[in-house]
């Protein structure tokens, strides 16, 4: 592949194919060359490789919990936020529902509301990497290659604030 500029300015992408021609066991007796034009292949790589790094940062920016995870529930992506409120790194389990749902009877409930999909919020208490359980609430929705998408939102604040005001409620 190579990058070509015209006289005007514009960039065309071509690949090039060479190719020996032979009549017989003899040598060669010339080289014959193909030309394609790949310079929509080309721009349309590089939109993709902006669109995808748009994505990503957006992703790893989110005040919210992304967890991508296969058929089987192994770990497919996590973003920063994930990887923050579980306290992974590299480390992350690959199996994420037996790691953060130790509970037979809650991983159940987590495979049944991934089958289902649809967007509707169920509230769960994961583990963390520290053994810190962390209730939270998600939302899934099923892939078109049969993966997840799952949204998590960190309740562990809104939870201690609800206490707090209860304790206080029940003090007056």
């Amino acid at each position: 592949e190579k990058r070509y500029v015209r006289r005007d300015g514009e960039v065309v992408w071509a690949r090039v194919t060479v190719t020996k021609v032979r009549f017989g066991n003899l040598a060669p007796d010339g080289f014959m060359g193909v030309i394609e034009d790949i310079t929509e292949r080309k721009k349309a790589s590089a939109e993709l490789g902006r669109q995808t790094e748009i994505l990503r940062s957006i992703l790893d920016h989110l005040p919210v919990m992304v967890v991508r995870i296969d058929r089987t529930g192994e770990l497919l992506y996590s973003n920063r936020e994930t990887e923050r409120v579980f306290g992974w790194g590299a480390d992350a389990p690959q199996n994420i529902l037996a790691a953060v749902l130790p509970d037979a009877e809650a991983r159940l409930r987590a495979r049944q509301a991934i089958a289902i999909g649809g967007g509707k919020w169920m509230d769960f208490e994961p583990v963390a990497a520290d053994g810190r359980v962390v209730p939270s609430s998600w939302a899934c929705v099923t892939l078109s290659d049969g993966a997840s998408l799952m949204i998590g939102q960190d309740l562990s604040e809104r939870r201690q604030l609800q206490q707090r005001l209860a304790q206080s409620q029940k003090m007056e």
